[in-house]
């Protein structure tokens, strides 16, 4: 039996196709669009013509893989572009009709319980209480849980693509707009660092694109071993400051497309 996952993100929307064997879902097929949809918002929190015409392509295409696959077997959700789309009700109907399948918009609790759930059946069975955080195109999902179960869900509105929007639209990486960025993030985050302080877990896991690419930078510039440690995010955000403009970055480990 095949099942599949499609995720509408801020950032990018991506799906995955699985095949049940016994009690495990192997990966089939894995496909990714960067559609980059929170970027696509005009000036009244709309999405815009051309940012839906781009998302309706891929849903179609995405469609395509998905025509073999009984509807029962697919969930797909969107994320926190589509919670707060003041067009959404315009919108929704359009995305569902060019995937062939509901869209559920999920909020930001559930796509954090989703999340670590994600993370425990991909992370090797232990009992510790983890911590996941995961860096979005429009929202940072914070968790704890032990095993398969997530016990605190919290979601902020900090995102690698709205965080870029605000501070950095005109390309330029200055030690002011790096400032302001970090203060903002701060400001959302204060009520996350007492809720999720390290004596509540014992490991700490970091999912998604942002945290994967720094966790890349890292262990290919000989720094890390694939871990994300507050050395390497000063030692980047003073490499970004010094390189001035986002056209200007070449880092290595760091794909072209992030």
């Amino acid at each position: 039996m095949l099942l599949a996952a499609v995720d509408l993100g801020s950032n990018s929307f991506r799906m995955e196709i699985g095949e049940v064997v016994g009690e495990r879902i192997v990966s089939r097929q894995y496909y990714k669009e960067y559609v980059r949809l929170a970027g696509g918002f005009d000036a009244d929190g709309r999405i815009t013509p051309q940012k839906q015409a781009e998302s309706l392509a891929a849903l179609e295409r995405f469609a395509e893989r998905l025509k073999d696959i009984p509807p029962e077997q697919v969930r797909a959700v969107g994320t926190q572009a589509l919670r707060v789309a003041r067009n959404i009700d315009e919108f929704l109907p359009a995305a569902c009709a060019a995937l062939g399948h509901p869209i559920e918009v999920i909020a930001g609790r559930e796509e954090a319980r989703l999340v670590f759930s994600g993370c425990a059946h991909t992370l090797p069975a232990s009992s510790e209480k983890r911590l996941v955080v995961d860096i979005g195109g429009g929202s940072t999902e914070v968790v704890t849980g032990r095993g398969y179960t997530a016990h605190r869900c919290e979601s902020f509105h900090v995102g690698c693509v709205n965080t870029s929007i605000d501070f950095f639209a005109d390309g330029r990486i200055t030690e002011m707009a790096m400032r302001e960025a970090q203060l903002s993030a701060q400001a959302e985050f204060i009520e996350a660092a007492r809720m999720f302080g390290s004596r509540t877990w014992d490991a700490a896991y970091g999912s998604a694109g942002t945290i994967s690419a720094v966790a890349d930078i890292g262990t290919a510039s000989g720094l890390t071993n694939g871990v994300v440690t507050p050395a390497l995010l000063k030692r980047l955000r003073t490499e970004l400051v010094e390189l001035g403009a986002v056209q200007s970055i070449r880092l290595p480990g760091l794909k072209e497309d992030r």
